[in-house]
């Protein structure tokens, strides 16, 4: 008799082919996974995910970094077996072997079924790459034989023709598929790449008699500077926010423009920790340590080597980074923030295929500063301290007024604060924000590696707006200390709501009124948690100002 010809949909689909889909299938696996980053429901599936490793044994004797690449390879996976099982009950093949031509060998109704249980089976088969070489002699896989399917070649000039594309396909999909974390393929930063100069430097025809140090615990600087023209009026200020039963006191220090009549807000953001958001590039980079060799040894020094240490004058101005680190954070930081789709091809041109780290550090920065609008970023230097700038213009809702902030990323400290200044919507904001920095940054230094750095005064001359900063709310102090911060606050507050009048300032008489109305507020505060903590004088002191500036009461104040 003689040989049975073959139908062509009696052929198995090769193993190249097959593993070809495979690859496909798992990039969009991968693409997928990092676009769901986007949303919190799958973000809390992943900690669930990590919930469920941290009982496995020794789970903390292993380096963190394993356990990422775990979860993610877990979910990825995941991804992949759910794309395949929904593909094939629409097409009765996963996507990518449709795509490259292959078709269910059986009836219309079990090609998916019956393919969708082999999609269920590749869960445990997959990873036992033996089930799946059969093919590379013609015979299904075990998974078919188990699912009674068959996976067989469609159109074999098609398949040959498309493959060499879908390949370039998913590997350029491979490539810029971190991307899609957090959508950074369409959010993204307007870096500039001219650097700011730092404010302008005291010049020796200034009057240094009206000099003196600036110094606070709470910002960490100290600024040598003079307002004796009165331009600037500085108000320490305190925002008290309720958390349950519990109140949290935040200061703030808000600066007045006379000039302009124009007001913002200087504040503490948040304390980061830069390492830990710089080590974010390590992430799926194995030519990390290669692009950035002094940086990779600072991760692996002990937290005792940057950690924050009480202060000694011998320190000076000195910062725990060496200048050749200093320059490896600033070319991370920059590469980072630059990355989008337009410059991809270059960026793996300087830097390397693997962009997934760059990806996540400008992802974890975007979180720092105020979502919705597109920030344009430039490198600053402020005093011994180079920043990250962040400016960004929000419009009201009537789209006449606007509201201003800047974000400052300290570069040179692993104990970095950020810093955030809050224009209102005057149309000189901008303008009254960058004589101020002239003016009170000219020759600031900045002591975010110590603690405890400046003492508190022992002579009310030494007292300065920034000194109740620092003890008035969020510290406690001897009685002593206390009587001379009252006295120096009350002065201080009478001064100004002296001139507040005699300059018939409505706005800032109106911001005194506000700021006087919060100090009521942490009094009593302070005074419910220690009872008579400050003195019914000071208290009564305080009212009568107040009351003084409300009803134009000049007289009060001779």
């Amino acid at each position: 008799m003689g040989n049975k010809i073959k139908r062509v949909d009696d052929f198995v689909a090769g193993g190249l082919v097959r593993f070809i889909a495979l690859l496909g299938d798992m990039v969009f696996a991968y693409t997928i996974h990092f676009y769901a980053q986007s949303f919190k429901a799958y973000v809390g599936i992943t900690n669930q995910v990590l919930q469920v490793l941290k009982t496995l044994p020794y789970f903390e004797l292993v380096n963190g970094w394993f356990w990422d690449s775990v979860i993610s390879l877990v979910m990825i996976y995941a991804l992949y077996i759910m794309l395949r099982i929904y593909s094939t009950f629409i097409f009765g093949v996963s996507f990518s072997q449709w795509f490259l031509g292959l078709r269910g060998g059986k009836g219309f109704i079990w090609n998916r079924l019956g393919g969708v249980f082999r999609c269920v089976l590749e869960l445990g088969f997959t990873p036992l790459v033996i089930f799946d070489l059969p093919p590379l002699w013609g015979t299904p896989t075990l998974k078919e034989r188990l699912s009674f399917t068959k996976i067989v070649k469609g159109w074999g000039i098609y398949t040959y023709a498309i493959t060499p594309f879908f390949l370039l396909f998913i590997m350029g999909l491979a490539f810029v598929a971190p991307l899609f974390f957090n959508l950074t393929i369409i959010n993204d930063f307007k870096v500039i790449y001219k650097e700011e100069p730092s404010a302008k430097k005291i010049s020796k025809d200034d009057d240094f008699d009206s000099f003196k140090h600036f110094s606070s615990n709470h910002f960490k600087f100290d600024a040598f500077s003079s307002l004796k023209d009165e331009r600037f009026i500085l108000l320490p200020n305190f925002e008290i926010v309720a958390n349950g039963d519990a109140r949290k006191i935040y200061p703030s220090l808000l600066i007045y423009d006379r000039t302009y009549k124009t007001f913002g807000i200087l504040k503490v953001k948040k304390r980061i920790s830069l390492f830990k958001l710089l080590s974010f590039g390590k992430k799926g980079n194995p030519l990390f340590a290669m692009k950035y060799p002094v940086l990779s040894k600072a991760f692996k020094k002990s937290d005792e080597s940057f950690k924050a240490k009480s202060f000694d004058p011998k320190y000076g101005k000195t910062t725990f980074f060496s200048e050749k680190l200093k320059f490896e954070i600033k070319n991370l930081l920059q590469d980072s923030l630059k990355i989008n789709v337009g410059n991809i091809y270059e960026h793996a041109f300087h830097n390397g295929p693997f962009i997934n780290g760059y990806v996540q550090i400008k992802h974890k920065i975007s979180q720092i500063i105020p979502e919705g609008i597109t920030p344009s970023v430039t490198f600053e230097k402020i005093g011994n301290y180079e920043f990250l700038r962040f400016n960004q213009t929000f419009n009201f809702t009537d789209g006449q007024r606007q509201n201003k902030f800047e974000t400052l990323i300290p570069m040179d400290t692993e104990n970095a604060m950020v810093l955030e200044f809050n224009y209102s919507d005057q149309p000189n904001s901008l303008v009254s924000w960058e004589n101020f920095k002239d003016l009170f940054w000219s020759s600031i230094v900045w002591y975010m590696d110590y603690e405890d750095i400046f003492e508190f005064p022992k002579i009310m001359e030494e007292f300065t707006p920034v000194v109740i900063l620092d003890y008035f709310a969020t510290r406690d102090v001897g009685d002593n200390d206390k009587k001379l911060l009252e006295e120096y606050v009350v002065d201080y507050f009478k001064s100004l709501s002296r001139n507040a009048l005699n300059w018939e300032d409505g706005d800032l008489i109106k911001l005194l009124e506000v700021v006087l109305s919060r100090y009521e507020s942490v009094i009593s505060v302070k005074n419910m948690k220690e009872a008579s903590y400050y003195s019914e004088e000071f208290i009564r002191k305080m009212n009568s100002i107040k009351l003084a500036l409300t009803v134009n009461n000049k007289e009060y104040f001779k």
